[in-house]
């Protein structure tokens, strides 16, 4: 039982770190024309909106590109907004 929870600790505290450290966040935005006008204020809002909000929210730093980069080795989260085009039928 000891065993366990000594690797359950190692375990958070190996996440803890990860958080802790600087990461390198890919935001790919393959939308096609998805977009809204906020009720709220009339402003446009895309699919990654909300990430981009979340992220700045808790001083992230984040890379946002509209074509997918080939090496992705560099990345330790990707997102990808997903949408639709208007014009598909």
């Amino acid at each position: 039982m000891k065993k366990r929870n000594v690797l359950l600790i190692l375990l958070i505290l190996s996440i803890e770190f990860k958080l802790a450290t600087p990461q390198q966040i890919l935001i790919w935005k393959n939308i096609g024309s998805s977009e809204f006008i906020s009720p709220e204020n009339g402003n446009v809002i895309t699919p990654g909106f909300e990430i981009r909000m979340a992220l700045a929210a808790n001083t992230r730093s984040f890379v946002q590109v509209n074509l997918l980069p080939e090496d992705l080795s560099m990345y330790d989260l990707i997102f990808i907004t997903l949408g639709f085009s208007v014009d598909c039928g």
